[in-house]
This record gives C-alpha cells, sequence and structure tokens, in this order.
C-alpha cells in the first residue's frame, strides 16, 4: 500500500513536469508565431549609415558660430543692463 501511494505520487510528479513542459513549449510557439508576424509588419526600405554630409558639417559649424556670437551679445547686454541697473542703485 505504501508503494502503491509513493508510485502515485511520482507517476503525479512526473505528470505534472510533463505537463509544464508541454506548457512551456506550447507558449514558445506562440511566442515566435508572434514575432513573426511582427516582424512581417516591418519593412526596411534603404539601408545605409548616418554620416553627414559635408555641406551639412559646414552649416552646423556655421550655425555653432552665429549661436555663440548671439550669446555673448546677449551677454553684453545684461552686463550692461547690469551696470546700468547698478549705478542706479548707487545714485539713488
Amino acid at each position: 500500500m505504501i508503494y502503491r501511494r509513493e508510485d502515485q505520487e511520482a507517476q503525479d510528479e512526473a505528470q505534472k513536469k510533463a505537463e509544464e513542459k508541454q506548457r512551456l513549449e506550447e507558449q514558445a510557439q506562440r511566442e515566435h508565431e508572434e514575432y513573426m508576424k511582427m516582424k512581417e509588419a516591418f519593412s526596411v526600405e534603404e539601408e545605409g549609415c548616418n554620416v553627414p554630409d559635408p555641406e551639412d558639417e559646414g552649416n552646423l559649424l556655421e550655425n555653432f558660430v552665429v549661436y555663440i556670437k548671439v550669446r555673448i551679445r546677449w551677454a553684453k547686454i545684461k552686463i550692461l543692463t547690469t551696470r546700468k541697473i547698478e549705478n542706479h542703485c548707487l545714485n539713488s
């Protein structure tokens, strides 16, 4: 009787393992099918790398120089304005 119980438990355990293995295989199969469907939905029109054109590099440099010049002008204006406020406060 004890052997039958242990045999039954071993069979149940083996059956659970087999069911779990089958469930995992089915899940992997479903995920693979979903992946393939998503893969088909995408297409690659062109291939290449993102190398900037030499003309764009010139424009980038020019844009950077202009940006710096504008920042310098604004800094000078702020300094002058701050000095005017300071003089006004000191003279009052």
